[in-house]
């Protein structure tokens, strides 16, 4: 009855943890059959692999990659831009210290109006956003693209 119960707590962790990893362009390809069959033979295999070209369309870019954190729109020289950015978000830890004071009814021997003070010591986990990459595309068409070396998965 142990291992029953040790086995289905085990294929439960698996199943949720499955669900938080980011969909990778397979998977994006998958649920999407159709937009990937209407892309150029040339740029179906980058797809797969997560890579851009120029000249790609924005449904390849999508495939690819997924979809931008944010994107801006704009014109140079009369022409149509936009540029999509992929963000992350780094963890970084700094240790908090401090010290509060206050008031509270009942004083330091619970007899009346006093003063308390606490200290507090710990690590603050903060996330931190960067911008992971960056895709221009001039007249609906990637022109250019850009992102971190450090980064080992795709946006």
């Amino acid at each position: 009855m142990k291992n029953r119960f040790q086995i289905f707590v085990l294929t439960l962790s698996m199943g949720l943890l499955s669900q938080c990893t980011p969909p990778s362009a397979v998977d994006r390809i998958a649920r999407n059959p159709s937009v990937y069959m209407a892309q150029p033979k040339a740029h179906q295999p980058l797809i797969q692999r997560g890579e851009l070209a120029r000249g790609m369309s924005r449904d390849a870019v999508m495939l690819a990659w997924g979809r931008p954190s944010e994107s801006f729109e704009g014109t140079e020289k009369g022409v149509n831009m936009e540029r999509w950015n992929y963000l992350g978000s780094r963890t970084t830890y700094k240790d908090n210290f401090g010290m509060s004071f206050g008031n509270a009814w009942g004083g330091p021997w619970g007899g009346g109006p006093g003063m308390f003070q606490s200290f507090y010591y710990g690590p603050q986990a903060i996330r931190t956003p960067y911008q992971k990459a960056t895709v221009l595309f001039v007249r609906d068409k990637v022109e250019s693209w850009e992102r971190m070396k450090s980064a080992n998965e795709n946006p």
